[in-house]
Protein backbone atom coordinates (compact mmCIF):
# COMPACT_ATOMS: atom_id res chain seq x y z
CA UNK A 1 0.00 0.00 0.00
CA UNK A 2 1.19 3.34 -0.78
CA UNK A 3 1.54 5.31 1.84
CA UNK A 4 -4.64 14.27 3.70
CA UNK A 5 -17.65 34.16 -0.65
CA UNK A 6 -20.04 36.37 -1.24
CA UNK A 7 -18.95 35.75 -4.84
CA UNK A 8 -16.35 33.40 -6.28
CA UNK A 9 -13.42 34.68 -8.30
CA UNK A 10 -15.72 34.76 -11.32
CA UNK A 11 -19.48 34.59 -11.60
CA UNK A 12 -19.21 31.24 -13.39
CA UNK A 13 -18.73 28.13 -11.25
CA UNK A 14 -15.37 26.54 -12.11
CA UNK A 15 -15.45 23.01 -13.48
CA UNK A 16 -13.28 20.47 -11.70
CA UNK A 17 -11.46 18.55 -14.42
CA UNK A 18 -8.57 16.95 -12.52
CA UNK A 19 -8.72 13.42 -11.18
CA UNK A 20 -6.98 13.42 -7.78
CA UNK A 21 -9.25 14.14 -4.80
CA UNK A 22 -7.96 14.05 -1.22
CA UNK A 23 -10.49 12.43 1.14
CA UNK A 24 -9.65 13.30 4.75
CA UNK A 25 -11.26 10.65 6.93
CA UNK A 26 -11.65 8.38 3.92
CA UNK A 27 -11.37 5.15 5.93
CA UNK A 28 -14.42 6.07 8.03
CA UNK A 29 -17.91 4.81 7.22
CA UNK A 30 -19.08 7.78 5.12
CA UNK A 31 -15.54 8.43 3.85
CA UNK A 32 -15.19 4.86 2.58
CA UNK A 33 -18.41 5.04 0.54
CA UNK A 34 -17.47 8.52 -0.72
CA UNK A 35 -14.15 7.11 -1.91
CA UNK A 36 -15.96 4.32 -3.77
CA UNK A 37 -18.28 6.90 -5.39
CA UNK A 38 -15.26 8.93 -6.52
CA UNK A 39 -13.74 5.81 -8.07
CA UNK A 40 -16.97 5.09 -9.94
CA UNK A 41 -16.85 8.63 -11.39
CA UNK A 42 -13.32 8.21 -12.74
CA UNK A 43 -11.52 10.15 -10.01
CA UNK A 44 -8.30 9.02 -8.32
CA UNK A 45 -9.05 9.38 -4.59
CA UNK A 46 -6.26 9.67 -2.03
CA UNK A 47 -7.23 8.79 1.54
CA UNK A 48 -5.71 10.62 4.51
CA UNK A 49 -6.83 9.24 7.88
CA UNK A 50 -5.55 9.44 11.43
CA UNK A 51 -5.86 5.96 12.91
CA UNK A 52 -4.33 6.72 16.31
CA UNK A 53 -7.70 7.48 17.90
CA UNK A 54 -9.54 4.68 16.08
CA UNK A 55 -7.37 1.76 17.19
CA UNK A 56 -8.78 1.75 20.71
CA UNK A 57 -12.43 2.32 19.76
CA UNK A 58 -15.26 -0.12 18.92
CA UNK A 59 -15.14 1.19 15.33
CA UNK A 60 -11.64 -0.23 14.73
CA UNK A 61 -12.86 -3.70 13.72
CA UNK A 62 -14.98 -2.48 10.82
CA UNK A 63 -12.36 0.11 9.89
CA UNK A 64 -9.85 -2.70 9.36
CA UNK A 65 -12.29 -4.26 6.91
CA UNK A 66 -12.64 -0.96 5.03
CA UNK A 67 -8.86 -0.50 4.95
CA UNK A 68 -8.50 -3.96 3.44
CA UNK A 69 -11.10 -3.19 0.76
CA UNK A 70 -9.43 0.14 -0.12
CA UNK A 71 -6.12 -1.67 -0.43
CA UNK A 72 -7.64 -4.19 -2.85
CA UNK A 73 -8.82 -1.28 -5.01
CA UNK A 74 -5.30 0.26 -5.05
CA UNK A 75 -6.45 3.43 -3.29
CA UNK A 76 -3.44 5.30 -1.81
CA UNK A 77 -3.97 5.51 1.95
CA UNK A 78 -1.88 7.72 4.25
CA UNK A 79 -1.82 7.79 8.02
CA UNK A 80 -1.78 11.43 9.14
CA UNK A 81 -3.95 14.45 9.83
CA UNK A 82 -4.64 17.97 8.60
CA UNK A 83 -2.08 19.46 10.96
CA UNK A 84 0.70 17.96 8.84
CA UNK A 85 1.10 21.13 6.80
CA UNK A 86 4.15 19.97 4.78
CA UNK A 87 2.24 16.80 3.88
CA UNK A 88 -0.82 18.76 2.79
CA UNK A 89 1.25 21.14 0.68
CA UNK A 90 2.96 18.11 -0.82
CA UNK A 91 -0.43 16.65 -1.80
CA UNK A 92 -1.77 19.92 -3.23
CA UNK A 93 1.29 20.84 -5.28
CA UNK A 94 2.69 17.48 -6.37
CA UNK A 95 -0.63 15.72 -7.03
CA UNK A 96 -2.38 18.80 -8.52
CA UNK A 97 -5.52 18.09 -6.45
CA UNK A 98 -8.89 18.86 -8.00
CA UNK A 99 -10.58 18.94 -4.61
CA UNK A 100 -10.48 18.08 -0.90
CA UNK A 101 -13.28 16.33 0.98
CA UNK A 102 -13.02 16.70 4.77
CA UNK A 103 -15.10 14.25 6.80
CA UNK A 104 -14.16 14.89 10.43
CA UNK A 105 -15.34 12.33 12.96
CA UNK A 106 -16.70 12.75 16.48
CA UNK A 107 -14.53 12.55 19.57
CA UNK A 108 -17.45 11.78 21.87
CA UNK A 109 -17.15 13.85 25.02
CA UNK A 110 -13.46 14.65 24.50
CA UNK A 111 -14.06 18.27 23.52
CA UNK A 112 -10.49 19.50 24.29
CA UNK A 113 -9.17 16.59 22.23
CA UNK A 114 -11.33 17.55 19.26
CA UNK A 115 -10.27 21.20 19.46
CA UNK A 116 -6.60 20.24 19.59
CA UNK A 117 -6.56 17.43 17.02
CA UNK A 118 -9.31 18.41 14.59
CA UNK A 119 -10.55 21.98 14.83
CA UNK A 120 -7.10 23.59 14.84
CA UNK A 121 -6.12 21.39 11.92
CA UNK A 122 -9.26 22.38 9.99
CA UNK A 123 -8.36 26.06 10.39
CA UNK A 124 -4.81 25.25 9.30
CA UNK A 125 -6.27 23.71 6.14
CA UNK A 126 -8.28 26.87 5.44
CA UNK A 127 -5.09 28.92 5.89
CA UNK A 128 -3.25 26.72 3.39
CA UNK A 129 -6.07 27.03 0.85
CA UNK A 130 -5.65 30.83 0.89
CA UNK A 131 -2.62 30.13 -1.32
CA UNK A 132 -4.40 27.48 -3.38
CA UNK A 133 -7.77 29.06 -4.15
CA UNK A 134 -8.26 26.80 -7.16
CA UNK A 135 -8.69 23.75 -4.89
CA UNK A 136 -12.32 23.47 -3.66
CA UNK A 137 -13.12 22.13 -0.18
CA UNK A 138 -16.19 20.10 0.81
CA UNK A 139 -16.45 19.71 4.58
CA UNK A 140 -18.97 17.81 6.71
CA UNK A 141 -20.92 19.05 9.69
CA UNK A 142 -23.67 17.45 11.80
CA UNK A 143 -27.47 17.56 11.55
CA UNK A 144 -27.70 19.10 15.02
CA UNK A 145 -25.41 21.97 13.95
CA UNK A 146 -28.34 23.32 11.88
CA UNK A 147 -30.15 24.09 15.16
CA UNK A 148 -27.42 26.45 16.35
CA UNK A 149 -27.83 30.14 15.50
CA UNK A 150 -24.79 32.28 16.28
CA UNK A 151 -26.17 35.32 14.46
CA UNK A 152 -29.52 35.97 16.14
CA UNK A 153 -29.44 37.83 19.47
CA UNK A 154 -32.78 36.31 20.46
CA UNK A 155 -31.79 32.72 19.70
CA UNK A 156 -31.95 30.33 22.63
CA UNK A 157 -29.32 27.61 23.09
CA UNK A 158 -30.53 24.39 21.50
CA UNK A 159 -30.14 21.08 23.34
CA UNK A 160 -27.51 19.61 21.02
CA UNK A 161 -24.28 17.63 21.55
CA UNK A 162 -21.22 19.77 22.28
CA UNK A 163 -19.52 18.17 19.29
CA UNK A 164 -22.14 19.80 17.04
CA UNK A 165 -21.34 23.22 18.52
CA UNK A 166 -17.74 22.78 17.40
CA UNK A 167 -18.81 21.63 13.94
CA UNK A 168 -21.02 24.71 13.69
CA UNK A 169 -18.00 26.85 14.59
CA UNK A 170 -16.05 25.20 11.75
CA UNK A 171 -18.90 26.17 9.45
CA UNK A 172 -18.56 29.80 10.53
CA UNK A 173 -14.79 29.73 9.94
CA UNK A 174 -15.22 28.31 6.45
CA UNK A 175 -17.75 31.02 5.60
CA UNK A 176 -15.34 33.72 6.79
CA UNK A 177 -12.43 32.32 4.76
CA UNK A 178 -14.69 32.08 1.73
CA UNK A 179 -15.95 35.68 1.93
CA UNK A 180 -12.64 37.30 3.00
CA UNK A 181 -10.08 35.24 1.07
CA UNK A 182 -12.15 33.66 -1.74
CA UNK A 183 -11.43 30.11 -0.54
CA UNK A 184 -13.98 27.86 -2.25
CA UNK A 185 -15.87 25.97 0.48
CA UNK A 186 -19.20 24.20 0.80
CA UNK A 187 -20.65 22.24 3.72
CA UNK A 188 -22.68 19.04 3.79
CA UNK A 189 -24.79 17.62 6.63
CA UNK A 190 -25.07 13.82 6.39
CA UNK A 191 -28.20 12.77 8.28
CA UNK A 192 -27.84 9.53 10.28
CA UNK A 193 -26.21 7.27 7.66
CA UNK A 194 -26.71 3.51 7.48
CA UNK A 195 -25.53 0.83 5.07
CA UNK A 196 -22.96 -1.93 4.53
CA UNK A 197 -19.61 -1.50 6.31
CA UNK A 198 -21.31 0.56 9.04
CA UNK A 199 -19.53 1.13 12.34
CA UNK A 200 -20.64 -0.59 15.49
CA UNK A 201 -21.90 2.35 17.51
CA UNK A 202 -24.04 3.91 14.79
CA UNK A 203 -27.73 3.91 15.70
CA UNK A 204 -29.03 1.54 13.02
CA UNK A 205 -26.17 -0.89 13.65
CA UNK A 206 -26.80 -0.85 17.42
CA UNK A 207 -30.52 -1.50 16.96
CA UNK A 208 -29.81 -4.39 14.56
CA UNK A 209 -27.21 -5.84 16.91
CA UNK A 210 -29.59 -5.77 19.91
CA UNK A 211 -32.33 -7.41 17.84
CA UNK A 212 -30.03 -10.13 16.46
CA UNK A 213 -28.80 -10.96 19.98
CA UNK A 214 -32.35 -11.10 21.39
CA UNK A 215 -31.77 -8.21 23.77
CA UNK A 216 -34.15 -5.34 24.55
CA UNK A 217 -33.60 -2.43 22.18
CA UNK A 218 -32.82 0.97 23.80
CA UNK A 219 -34.63 3.63 21.74
CA UNK A 220 -34.32 7.43 22.25
CA UNK A 221 -37.46 9.23 23.56
CA UNK A 222 -38.00 12.78 24.76
CA UNK A 223 -38.95 13.75 28.30
CA UNK A 224 -42.63 13.06 27.49
CA UNK A 225 -41.65 9.54 26.42
CA UNK A 226 -42.48 10.26 22.79
CA UNK A 227 -40.10 8.43 20.43
CA UNK A 228 -37.69 10.72 18.58
CA UNK A 229 -37.84 11.04 14.81
CA UNK A 230 -34.66 10.52 12.78
CA UNK A 231 -33.93 11.12 9.11
CA UNK A 232 -32.08 7.84 8.53
CA UNK A 233 -30.31 8.05 5.16
CA UNK A 234 -28.61 5.43 2.97
CA UNK A 235 -24.86 6.05 3.00
CA UNK A 236 -24.69 5.62 -0.78
CA UNK A 237 -27.11 8.56 -1.21
CA UNK A 238 -24.92 10.66 1.12
CA UNK A 239 -21.76 9.75 -0.82
CA UNK A 240 -23.49 10.75 -4.07
CA UNK A 241 -24.50 14.10 -2.54
CA UNK A 242 -20.95 14.81 -1.32
CA UNK A 243 -19.47 14.14 -4.77
CA UNK A 244 -22.21 16.25 -6.41
CA UNK A 245 -21.31 19.12 -4.06
CA UNK A 246 -17.66 18.89 -5.13
CA UNK A 247 -18.64 18.88 -8.79
CA UNK A 248 -21.05 21.84 -8.48
CA UNK A 249 -19.41 24.32 -6.10
CA UNK A 250 -21.81 27.18 -5.19
CA UNK A 251 -21.27 30.78 -6.22
CA UNK A 252 -21.92 32.17 -2.72
CA UNK A 253 -20.38 31.58 0.69
CA UNK A 254 -21.90 29.84 3.70
CA UNK A 255 -23.82 27.23 1.74
CA UNK A 256 -24.49 23.96 3.58
CA UNK A 257 -26.48 21.16 1.94
CA UNK A 258 -28.67 18.82 3.99
CA UNK A 259 -28.16 15.24 2.81
CA UNK A 260 -31.13 13.32 4.18
CA UNK A 261 -33.68 10.82 2.96
CA UNK A 262 -36.79 13.05 2.90
CA UNK A 263 -38.50 10.11 4.66
CA UNK A 264 -37.95 10.62 8.43
CA UNK A 265 -38.88 7.72 10.67
CA UNK A 266 -39.82 7.44 14.30
CA UNK A 267 -37.11 5.40 15.94
CA UNK A 268 -39.73 2.83 17.03
CA UNK A 269 -40.91 2.42 13.43
CA UNK A 270 -37.32 1.94 12.26
CA UNK A 271 -36.84 -0.73 14.93
CA UNK A 272 -40.01 -2.54 13.81
CA UNK A 273 -38.76 -2.56 10.19
CA UNK A 274 -35.41 -4.01 11.28
CA UNK A 275 -37.13 -6.67 13.44
CA UNK A 276 -39.22 -7.71 10.42
CA UNK A 277 -36.25 -7.95 8.06
CA UNK A 278 -34.04 -9.69 10.66
CA UNK A 279 -36.97 -12.03 11.43
CA UNK A 280 -36.62 -11.59 15.17
CA UNK A 281 -38.82 -9.93 17.77
CA UNK A 282 -37.56 -8.27 20.93
CA UNK A 283 -38.86 -5.71 23.39
CA UNK A 284 -38.11 -1.99 23.23
CA UNK A 285 -36.53 -0.03 26.04
CA UNK A 286 -37.28 3.69 26.50
CA UNK A 287 -34.16 5.83 26.66
CA UNK A 288 -34.77 9.46 27.68
CA UNK A 289 -32.60 11.96 25.79
CA UNK A 290 -32.75 15.72 26.24
CA UNK A 291 -31.73 16.29 22.62
CA UNK A 292 -33.42 17.48 19.46
CA UNK A 293 -33.28 15.35 16.31
CA UNK A 294 -33.62 17.62 13.25
CA UNK A 295 -35.09 16.57 9.91
CA UNK A 296 -33.24 17.33 6.68
CA UNK A 297 -34.46 19.98 4.28
CA UNK A 298 -33.07 18.67 0.97
CA UNK A 299 -34.77 21.26 -1.25
CA UNK A 300 -31.58 23.33 -1.73
CA UNK A 301 -29.44 20.25 -2.40
CA UNK A 302 -32.03 18.94 -4.85
CA UNK A 303 -32.12 22.28 -6.72
CA UNK A 304 -28.40 23.14 -6.85
CA UNK A 305 -26.51 19.83 -6.94
CA UNK A 306 -29.17 17.42 -8.20
CA UNK A 307 -29.35 15.48 -4.94
CA UNK A 308 -32.11 12.87 -5.03
CA UNK A 309 -32.23 10.09 -2.40
CA UNK A 310 -33.14 6.77 -3.94
CA UNK A 311 -35.24 4.93 -1.34
CA UNK A 312 -37.14 5.21 1.91
CA UNK A 313 -35.86 3.44 5.03
CA UNK A 314 -37.74 0.16 4.49
CA UNK A 315 -36.27 -0.30 1.01
CA UNK A 316 -32.93 1.37 1.63
CA UNK A 317 -32.06 -0.68 4.72
CA UNK A 318 -32.25 -4.03 2.89
CA UNK A 319 -28.61 -3.97 1.64
CA UNK A 320 -27.52 -3.18 5.21
CA UNK A 321 -29.52 -6.10 6.63
CA UNK A 322 -28.13 -8.48 3.99
CA UNK A 323 -24.59 -7.35 4.82
CA UNK A 324 -25.25 -7.51 8.57
CA UNK A 325 -26.58 -11.06 8.41
CA UNK A 326 -23.80 -12.30 6.13
CA UNK A 327 -20.24 -13.21 7.03
CA UNK A 328 -19.14 -9.87 5.53
CA UNK A 329 -20.19 -8.13 8.75
CA UNK A 330 -17.92 -10.39 10.77
CA UNK A 331 -14.32 -9.29 10.70
CA UNK A 332 -11.96 -12.26 10.14
CA UNK A 333 -9.65 -13.01 13.03
CA UNK A 334 -6.58 -12.62 10.84
CA UNK A 335 -7.62 -9.21 9.44
CA UNK A 336 -5.35 -7.40 11.89
CA UNK A 337 -2.35 -9.31 10.58
CA UNK A 338 -3.41 -8.53 7.02
CA UNK A 339 -3.84 -4.83 7.73
CA UNK A 340 -0.57 -4.56 9.62
CA UNK A 341 1.30 -5.81 6.57
CA UNK A 342 0.54 -2.61 4.72
CA UNK A 343 -0.47 -0.24 7.52
CA UNK A 344 2.33 0.00 10.07
CA UNK A 345 1.47 3.31 11.72
CA UNK A 346 4.89 4.13 13.09
CA UNK A 347 6.72 3.37 9.85
CA UNK A 348 4.13 5.18 7.74
CA UNK A 349 4.18 8.23 9.99
CA UNK A 350 7.98 8.40 9.92
CA UNK A 351 7.97 8.02 6.16
CA UNK A 352 5.30 10.69 5.63
CA UNK A 353 6.91 13.07 8.12
CA UNK A 354 10.29 12.62 6.46
CA UNK A 355 8.92 13.27 2.97
CA UNK A 356 6.85 16.20 4.17
CA UNK A 357 9.76 17.78 6.04
CA UNK A 358 12.11 17.32 3.08
CA UNK A 359 9.57 18.88 0.73
CA UNK A 360 8.96 21.79 3.11
CA UNK A 361 12.68 22.46 3.58
CA UNK A 362 13.27 22.29 -0.16
CA UNK A 363 10.54 24.84 -0.83
CA UNK A 364 11.78 27.13 1.95
CA UNK A 365 15.40 26.95 0.81
CA UNK A 366 14.51 27.51 -2.84
CA UNK A 367 12.41 30.54 -1.99
CA UNK A 368 15.32 32.11 -0.14
CA UNK A 369 17.80 31.16 -2.85
CA UNK A 370 15.69 32.46 -5.72
CA UNK A 371 14.83 35.65 -3.90
CA UNK A 372 18.55 36.37 -3.57
CA UNK A 373 19.49 35.29 -7.11
CA UNK A 374 16.54 36.54 -9.17
CA UNK A 375 18.49 39.04 -11.24
CA UNK A 376 19.27 39.31 -14.94
CA UNK A 377 17.22 39.34 -18.11
CA UNK A 378 14.96 36.43 -17.17
CA UNK A 379 13.59 36.51 -13.60
CA UNK A 380 13.62 33.31 -11.58
CA UNK A 381 9.89 32.82 -11.36
CA UNK A 382 8.98 29.43 -9.88
CA UNK A 383 7.97 31.04 -6.59
CA UNK A 384 7.07 34.48 -7.92
CA UNK A 385 3.62 35.64 -9.00
CA UNK A 386 4.71 38.18 -11.64
CA UNK A 387 5.48 35.95 -14.61
CA UNK A 388 5.71 37.48 -18.08
CA UNK A 389 3.98 35.46 -20.82
CA UNK A 390 4.79 35.18 -24.53
CA UNK A 391 1.98 34.17 -26.90
CA UNK A 392 2.76 31.68 -29.69
CA UNK A 393 -0.24 31.49 -32.09
CA UNK A 394 -1.37 28.34 -33.85
CA UNK A 395 0.53 25.84 -31.69
CA UNK A 396 0.17 23.75 -28.56
CA UNK A 397 2.35 21.58 -26.32
CA UNK A 398 2.29 19.89 -22.94
CA UNK A 399 -0.27 17.95 -20.93
CA UNK A 400 -3.54 19.40 -19.60
CA UNK A 401 -3.37 19.41 -15.79
CA UNK A 402 -6.46 21.49 -15.03
CA UNK A 403 -8.89 23.58 -17.04
CA UNK A 404 -10.25 26.86 -15.68
CA UNK A 405 -13.33 27.60 -17.74
CA UNK A 406 -14.88 31.01 -18.27
CA UNK A 407 -11.68 32.98 -17.62
CA UNK A 408 -10.30 35.91 -19.56
CA UNK A 409 -6.66 35.84 -20.71
CA UNK A 410 -5.71 38.32 -18.00
CA UNK A 411 -7.39 36.17 -15.36
CA UNK A 412 -5.56 33.09 -16.67
CA UNK A 413 -2.24 34.97 -16.52
CA UNK A 414 -2.95 35.85 -12.92
CA UNK A 415 -3.91 32.28 -12.00
CA UNK A 416 -0.92 30.73 -13.78
CA UNK A 417 1.36 33.34 -12.21
CA UNK A 418 0.07 32.47 -8.76
CA UNK A 419 0.48 28.69 -9.14
CA UNK A 420 4.17 27.86 -8.66
CA UNK A 421 4.22 24.92 -11.09
CA UNK A 422 2.30 26.60 -13.93
CA UNK A 423 4.53 27.62 -16.86
CA UNK A 424 1.88 28.19 -19.53
CA UNK A 425 -1.74 27.90 -20.64
CA UNK A 426 -3.98 27.79 -23.69
CA UNK A 427 -6.64 30.40 -24.55
CA UNK A 428 -9.27 27.84 -23.45
CA UNK A 429 -7.83 27.86 -19.92
CA UNK A 430 -5.85 24.59 -19.94
CA UNK A 431 -2.92 25.02 -17.54
CA UNK A 432 0.51 23.54 -18.33
CA UNK A 433 3.20 22.46 -15.87
CA UNK A 434 5.58 21.26 -18.59
CA UNK A 435 5.97 21.76 -22.34
CA UNK A 436 8.19 20.19 -24.99
CA UNK A 437 10.86 21.87 -27.09
CA UNK A 438 9.53 24.43 -29.57
CA UNK A 439 10.64 22.35 -32.56
CA UNK A 440 8.26 19.58 -31.40
CA UNK A 441 5.15 21.75 -30.87
CA UNK A 442 2.03 20.69 -32.77
CA UNK A 443 -0.84 22.65 -34.34
CA UNK A 444 -3.30 24.15 -31.87
CA UNK A 445 -5.24 27.22 -30.78
CA UNK A 446 -2.17 28.96 -29.38
CA UNK A 447 0.04 28.77 -26.30
CA UNK A 448 0.95 31.33 -23.64
CA UNK A 449 4.42 30.47 -22.26
CA UNK A 450 6.08 31.99 -19.19
CA UNK A 451 9.33 33.72 -20.14
CA UNK A 452 11.40 32.07 -17.43
CA UNK A 453 14.57 30.01 -17.25
CA UNK A 454 13.27 26.81 -15.69
CA UNK A 455 16.86 25.65 -15.14
CA UNK A 456 17.56 28.60 -12.83
CA UNK A 457 14.13 28.22 -11.27
CA UNK A 458 14.67 24.54 -10.46
CA UNK A 459 11.41 23.77 -12.28
CA UNK A 460 12.61 20.88 -14.44
CA UNK A 461 12.98 17.09 -14.42
CA UNK A 462 16.78 16.89 -14.69
CA UNK A 463 17.26 14.86 -11.54
CA UNK A 464 20.16 13.07 -9.92
CA UNK A 465 23.39 13.65 -11.83
CA UNK A 466 21.82 15.36 -14.82
CA UNK A 467 22.33 19.04 -15.58
CA UNK A 468 19.70 21.34 -17.04
CA UNK A 469 20.34 23.37 -20.23
CA UNK A 470 18.14 26.37 -21.13
CA UNK A 471 16.50 25.90 -24.56
CA UNK A 472 14.02 28.80 -24.61
CA UNK A 473 11.14 30.15 -22.52
CA UNK A 474 10.12 27.39 -20.06
CA UNK A 475 12.07 24.81 -22.12
CA UNK A 476 15.17 22.79 -21.34
CA UNK A 477 17.14 19.64 -22.12
CA UNK A 478 18.96 17.38 -19.66
CA UNK A 479 22.55 16.13 -19.94
CA UNK A 480 25.07 14.40 -17.72
CA UNK A 481 27.09 16.51 -15.31
CA UNK A 482 30.87 16.76 -15.44
CA UNK A 483 32.49 13.47 -14.56
CA UNK A 484 29.43 11.47 -15.65
CA UNK A 485 28.54 9.69 -18.89
CA UNK A 486 25.13 8.72 -20.26
CA UNK A 487 24.49 5.03 -20.89
CA UNK A 488 22.12 3.41 -23.37
CA UNK A 489 19.49 3.43 -20.61
CA UNK A 490 19.83 7.24 -20.30
CA UNK A 491 21.34 6.84 -16.84
CA UNK A 492 24.35 8.96 -15.91
CA UNK A 493 27.24 6.81 -14.67
CA UNK A 494 30.25 8.34 -12.93
CA UNK A 495 33.42 7.72 -14.96
CA UNK A 496 35.84 10.55 -14.22
CA UNK A 497 37.40 12.17 -11.19
CA UNK A 498 37.29 15.90 -10.74
CA UNK A 499 38.34 18.02 -7.79
CA UNK A 500 35.94 18.04 -4.86
CA UNK A 501 33.77 15.18 -6.12
CA UNK A 502 32.31 12.33 -4.09
CA UNK A 503 31.54 9.21 -6.10
CA UNK A 504 28.55 6.91 -5.74
CA UNK A 505 30.96 4.04 -5.07
CA UNK A 506 32.58 6.05 -2.31
CA UNK A 507 29.23 6.68 -0.61
CA UNK A 508 28.33 3.00 -0.79
CA UNK A 509 31.74 1.86 0.46
CA UNK A 510 31.66 4.25 3.40
CA UNK A 511 28.21 2.97 4.31
CA UNK A 512 29.27 -0.70 4.04
CA UNK A 513 32.44 -0.14 6.08
CA UNK A 514 30.54 1.72 8.78
CA UNK A 515 27.90 -1.01 8.84
CA UNK A 516 30.49 -3.77 9.32
CA UNK A 517 32.84 -1.79 11.56
CA UNK A 518 35.68 -1.66 9.03
CA UNK A 519 38.24 1.16 9.22
CA UNK A 520 39.74 1.49 5.73
CA UNK A 521 41.19 4.98 6.17
CA UNK A 522 43.37 4.07 9.12
CA UNK A 523 45.03 1.22 7.23
CA UNK A 524 46.62 3.46 4.58
CA UNK A 525 49.18 6.25 4.82
CA UNK A 526 49.40 9.39 2.68
CA UNK A 527 52.71 8.28 1.15
CA UNK A 528 53.19 6.37 -2.12
CA UNK A 529 55.71 3.93 -3.56
CA UNK A 530 56.78 4.48 -7.17
CA UNK A 531 56.92 1.53 -9.58
CA UNK A 532 58.78 2.46 -12.80
CA UNK A 533 58.14 0.61 -16.03
CA UNK A 534 55.17 -1.00 -14.32
CA UNK A 535 51.38 -1.13 -14.63
CA UNK A 536 48.98 -2.10 -11.84
CA UNK A 537 46.42 -4.83 -12.52
CA UNK A 538 43.37 -4.17 -10.38
CA UNK A 539 39.88 -2.77 -9.97
CA UNK A 540 39.40 0.70 -11.47
CA UNK A 541 37.36 3.21 -9.46
CA UNK A 542 37.50 6.22 -11.78
CA UNK A 543 39.56 7.73 -14.55
CA UNK A 544 40.99 11.26 -14.18
CA UNK A 545 41.74 12.45 -17.74
CA UNK A 546 42.15 16.08 -16.64
CA UNK A 547 45.28 15.07 -14.69
CA UNK A 548 47.10 14.38 -18.00
CA UNK A 549 49.79 12.33 -16.28
CA UNK A 550 50.50 14.93 -13.57
CA UNK A 551 51.69 12.76 -10.66
CA UNK A 552 50.85 15.30 -7.94
CA UNK A 553 47.31 15.68 -9.24
CA UNK A 554 46.88 11.92 -9.34
CA UNK A 555 48.26 11.55 -5.79
CA UNK A 556 45.88 14.23 -4.53
CA UNK A 557 42.93 12.58 -6.31
CA UNK A 558 43.82 9.18 -4.82
CA UNK A 559 44.09 10.63 -1.31
CA UNK A 560 40.65 12.24 -1.72
CA UNK A 561 38.99 9.11 -3.12
CA UNK A 562 37.78 6.54 -0.60
CA UNK A 563 39.47 3.11 -0.91
CA UNK A 564 41.95 4.33 -3.52
CA UNK A 565 45.13 2.23 -3.14
CA UNK A 566 47.06 3.41 -6.20
CA UNK A 567 47.02 4.66 -9.78
CA UNK A 568 48.52 4.20 -13.21
CA UNK A 569 50.09 7.37 -14.62
CA UNK A 570 49.73 6.58 -18.32
CA UNK A 571 45.96 6.06 -18.38
CA UNK A 572 45.21 8.32 -15.35
CA UNK A 573 43.16 5.61 -13.61
CA UNK A 574 42.55 5.34 -9.86
CA UNK A 575 42.31 1.80 -8.44
CA UNK A 576 40.64 0.29 -5.37
CA UNK A 577 42.47 -3.03 -5.52
CA UNK A 578 45.94 -4.24 -6.58
CA UNK A 579 45.83 -7.73 -8.04
CA UNK A 580 49.37 -7.64 -9.37
CA UNK A 581 52.13 -5.59 -11.01
CA UNK A 582 53.07 -6.10 -14.65
CA UNK A 583 56.41 -5.00 -16.12
CA UNK A 584 55.98 -2.59 -19.02
CA UNK A 585 58.04 -0.27 -21.16
CA UNK A 586 59.67 2.90 -19.88
CA UNK A 587 56.61 5.06 -20.60
CA UNK A 588 54.64 3.25 -17.86
CA UNK A 589 54.76 4.24 -14.19
CA UNK A 590 52.51 3.23 -11.28
CA UNK A 591 52.12 4.30 -7.64
CA UNK A 592 50.74 2.33 -4.69
CA UNK A 593 49.83 3.73 -1.29
CA UNK A 594 51.86 2.54 1.66
CA UNK A 595 50.27 0.56 4.46
CA UNK A 596 50.16 1.84 8.02
CA UNK A 597 52.21 -0.66 10.05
Amino acid sequence: MRILDVLLISTTALAVTGNDVLVVGGAGFVGYHTTLELLSRGHSPIVLHNFDDEKHSPQWEQMQRRIDELHKKDVPLYHGDLCGMPLLEYFITSRFLSGIIYLGESFGDDIPGYIERRMQCFIALLELLRNHKDVPLVYSTTPEASLIDFKSKDAKPAPVPLFSVLKSAEQQFSEVYCSMYQVKTVGVRPFYPYGPMADSGSMVYNIAESISEGKSVPLPHNAKQIPLTYDFTAVTDIATGICNALKNMPKTCGVVYDLGSSHPQKVTTAADILKKQLKKDTTNEIQILNLTSPVADISLARKEIGYSPTADFEQGVKPFVEWFMSKKAKVPKNIMKIVNVYLDSDIKMQDIKKRGDVFYERVKNLRLKYEAESTGRRPVAKFYPNKNFIFFPGVTSGIDKRTLKGRTIEELKKECGRIDECIGFTPEGSLRVAIGLQKDWTNGSGLYVADIDICQAGHHNCRGNYTCKYEGPSQCTCGCAKGWKSTKNTICVQVEYFEGMTSDKERQWKYDDALHGRQFKGQMTDSFTEHKETSINGTVILSYPDAKGDIEKLKSACLHTYRCVGFNVKDNRLLSEVKGLTKKSSEFTAYTRNLNN
